[in-house]
């Protein structure tokens, strides 16, 4: 039995913790941060994340084939932290924690994610943890510019 792979990433952003909490309490706001070459396409209609909401997705995988995904919002204590897990797609287990905090000099989210690739993922646990990486590498510097106007 393979187990979970862990990832933990705390990101400072220059804006307050209301205008962090309001950006990633909106699914629509997963679309935006997406490298070149991926896509992430969400089929619900939701301005605004709640306990049991489930977000449909097509993800990407930048050869022009798309996996289907399915997640769920399952605990949100707003402007504190909200939880998703991953129930159907490229993930056969998916347990995201978004912990937002406020600090000196704006606010800080931290991620959480404890995951498992599917068979529908193209490569290796390893492969999935370097793509995930570089995902929210890419997702962090998109979302400071969005915030920051710059």
């Amino acid at each position: 039995m393979s187990r979970a792979t862990f990832i933990e990433r705390k990101t400072v952003f220059e804006c307050s913790l209301e205008s962090l909490w309001e950006f990633f309490a909106d699914p629509r706001n997963n679309a935006k941060p997406v490298p070149p070459g991926a896509s992430f396409t969400i089929l619900t209609e939701a301005d605004h994340i709640y306990p049991g909401l489930i977000v449909e997705h097509l993800d990407g995988m930048g050869d022009g084939s798309e996996i289907y995904g399915m997640t769920e919002v399952t605990v949100v204590d707003p402007y504190k932290y909200f939880v998703d897990i991953h129930h159907y797609g490229m993930f056969k287990f998916w347990h995201h924690q978004h912990h937002f905090t406020a600090v000196d000099d704006g606010a800080e989210m931290r991620d959480v994610i404890h995951f498992q690739p599917s068979e529908q993922f193209p490569g290796t646990v390893q492969d999935a943890k370097n793509m995930l990486e570089g995902l929210f590498s890419f997702r962090d510097q998109t979302v400071r510019d969005l915030l920051t106007g710059k």
